[in-house]
């Protein structure tokens, strides 16, 4: 938990990456951070080529722009740590940008897959009542939001990714760009995965990548609203991209 990890002494740094990003919607998530006892740098270099292994775990938010390969093999050999692993990485898209090929490859590799649209919420009892793509996702304990999807799909036997936060299984996805007369009948409703977490093992160590399908998750409006649960789980997702509880 939060408190236990503040309690233990133990200092954790974070590097977040902004160079890809327009605007800064992480200043909430940081504070709980440092609140927590993390050590957050901004990285704000247009190009990144090289990530120090001083740092437990890196953060992309909400990218505008792609990665370019360099910046791929930068990520992955940080995440690979000169065959020792425990790295991390916390990921949170953006339904409003652009899709990210590059970037989108790299998270497909470890077991992420992203798709077209915006998740729409067709029942009342799991949404806001101004916005059918802002709801609520399970479990049942952390409840939040969502604007974009994503599937687990196979990577390689040593990688394996899990959904951990889900939508209701009313949810339509909405076109790309649909506009406001766009309606979701006779759409199939499903449940859609908000927050995958992917770990790759080696021996007795791992290293971890978590992408949530939003950055709203995080926005001022939810992480410090009390009725929810949303700054418990960033901070237990930074704890598990930083391997603070190990």
């Amino acid at each position: 938990s939060a408190i236990s990890y503040v309690t233990s002494g133990v200092s954790k740094k974070v590097a977040l990456l902004t160079g890809h990003s327009a605007n800064d919607y992480t200043d909430d998530f940081v504070s709980v951070l440092k609140d927590n006892n993390y050590t957050v740098d901004t990285i704000s270099d247009a190009m990144v080529n090289t990530i120090s292994d001083e740092y437990d775990a890196v953060c992309i938010a909400a990218p505008t722009g792609d990665y370019l390969d360099s910046e791929i093999t930068a990520l992955s050999n940080f995440l690979e740590n000169g065959g020792k692993l425990n790295k991390g990485l916390i990921y949170f898209a953006d339904a409003a940008n652009p899709r990210l090929p590059v970037l989108e490859a790299f998270l497909e590799s470890w077991g992420i897959k992203t798709l077209d649209g915006i998740l729409y919420e067709t029942n009342a009892n799991y949404r806001t009542e101004d916005s059918a793509t802002t709801m609520l996702i399970t479990p049942a304990s952390d409840e939040g939001i969502t604007k974009n999807t994503g599937y687990c799909i196979a990577a390689d036997e040593n990688t394996t990714a899990t959904a951990f936060m889900t939508t209701s299984d009313s949810v339509v996805t909405a076109p790309a760009g649909s506009t406001s007369d766009w309606s979701a009948d006779g759409e199939t409703k499903k449940q859609y995965a908000a927050a995958i977490m992917s770990e790759k093992t080696s021996d007795d160590t791992s290293s971890r990548v978590i992408a949530f399908g939003s950055i709203e998750y995080i926005h001022s409006d939810w992480i410090s609203n009390s009725r929810l649960s949303n700054m418990n789980v960033a901070v237990s997702a930074a704890e598990y991209a930083a391997h603070a509880e190990d």
